[in-house]
Formats: C-alpha cells, structure tokens, sequence
C-alpha cells in the first residue's frame, strides 16, 4: 500500500498549499479527475 501511495503522490503533484482548504481543493481536484471520491475532512 505505501509503494502505491508514494506513486500515486509523485504523479499527482498537489505543490505547496497555504491552507488546509486549499490542501482539500487541490486533492480533490486530483481526484475528480480520475473519478474518484472528495475530501470534506
């Protein structure tokens, strides 16, 4: 799990972020575009 974590991580690239909601955004934008789930954390 943690080898398909940091591949996933290093081909989705979030880059620095200066809050936690701007954090949720860019996750959840990664992961709208591959059609999987949201972060309302």
């Amino acid at each position: 799990m943690a080898r398909i974590g940091s591949r996933f991580a290093a081909q989705h690239d979030l880059g620095p972020q200066e809050s936690v909601p701007a954090l949720q955004n860019a996750m959840n934008r990664v992961w709208e575009s591959i059609d999987w789930g949201d972060s309302d954390a």
